[in-house]
């Protein structure tokens, strides 16, 4: 694979993830909802296009799971002991009647709704569900293979929006998202061969029509909770799935002819494991910070206050990575090269 698909897909995840931590600011109810739409499912379809089911399960299980598993567990635990220890204490958590040991059950179903400490960690869990759901199914003939990716989508998005039956792990929206991460590994001979530049009139017109779709979708179906299992009406759902993956290949190709601003996203998008698990503490850091300064909690609930907030939570983050990709790089899954993974 050529160095510039590795960008691309670099720059996919790296928009994602600014998306994801913004949705997770105070920012007003329409730009937030549009940040969640926007935020998860490039993820599934660039895991699907790194995807290599040729492995033993015991080699899967290490290059594969276990790079997920270390973050999830380690962040887990250090968000729950600055949940129990900090944050219990001050904030908007002060007055919560939450058991101590409750979020340690969250961190055993995996479910954000339970992921008191740090919510975003759902999202590991249901990446490795989803790709043992595929290294199941790779085994079928081929010719069956699109039939049963559509069929366990089918059954994730009626336990999820049509039973209310969520399973631990997020296994139910690991179902219903399995073909992005399925059309990721199926449409990589054909990506790896596409020019590392493209007609740029042509690039215009395709991104109008991806925006398109993608305001259309955020507005005739504004319900969209992955992590819960609601995605409201399924053709619109399906819509807006391909079509915010098509705008963050779009977006990652363009900037990738900028150079700063495709080193920056290169950056983030290696190092997003590491964002989504630090983020949400990060916050609790920078307001921290800022109150000391004389800034009150109040203000993050503004516009201004929830884009400094997210801002500043990044920029604390740059050098935080630096340090543990140089010193702890296996707390955020970093195996040693033999067994790194793409």
């Amino acid at each position: 694979m050529n160095k510039a698909r590795i960008l691309w897909a670099d720059g996919m995840k790296a928009g994602s993830m600014l998306a994801v931590v913004l949705y997770h600011t105070g920012i007003q109810a329409d730009v937030k909802s549009m940040a969640y739409l926007l935020c998860l499912p490039a993820f599934f379809f660039v895991a699907g296009f790194f995807a290599d089911a040729g492995m033993n399960v015991g080699a899967y299980f290490r290059r594969r799971t276990l790079r997920l598993m270390i973050p999830y567990l380690t962040f887990g635990i250090l968000a729950w002991l600055a949940w129990l220890l900090i944050g219990r204490r001050f904030g908007s958590d002060a007055e919560t009647q939450t058991a101590w040991w409750e979020p340690l059950l969250g961190i055993l179903f995996g479910r954000s709704e339970r992921l008191v400490q740090n919510a975003p960690l759902w999202f590991l869990p249901c990446l490795i569900v989803i790709e043992w759901l595929y290294y199941l199914i790779a085994r079928l003939p081929s010719r069956w293979l699109w039939g049963a990716t559509v069929l366990l989508s089918a059954a994730g998005y009626c336990l999820g929006e049509v039973w209310g039956c969520h399973l631990p792990w997020g296994a139910d929206t690991a179902m219903t998202l399995l073909p992005l991460y399925v059309a990721g590994y199926a449409l990589r001979p054909w990506l790896q061969g596409l020019p590392s530049r493209m007609n740029p009139v042509m690039g215009v017109l395709l991104g109008m029509a991806v925006i398109a779709c993608v305001i259309a979708v955020w507005y005739y179906n504004p319900c969209i909770k992955l992590s819960q299992g609601l995605y409201g009406h399924p053709v619109l759902f399906c819509l807006g799935e391909v079509s915010v993956v098509a705008f963050w290949y779009l977006f990652a190709r363009g900037m990738g002819h900028v150079s700063c601003l495709s080193q920056a996203l290169c950056w983030f998008g290696r190092n997003t494991l590491w964002v989504l698990c630090m983020h949400i503490p990060l916050f609790g850091a920078v307001k921290g910070l800022l109150l000391v300064c004389g800034v009150p909690l109040s203000f993050y609930g503004t516009n201004e206050g929830s884009l400094l907030l997210w801002a500043g939570s990044l920029i604390i983050c740059v050098p935080l990575v630096h340090f543990l990709n140089r010193y702890m790089p296996f707390l955020g899954g970093r195996l040693p090269e033999k067994d790194a993974q793409e």
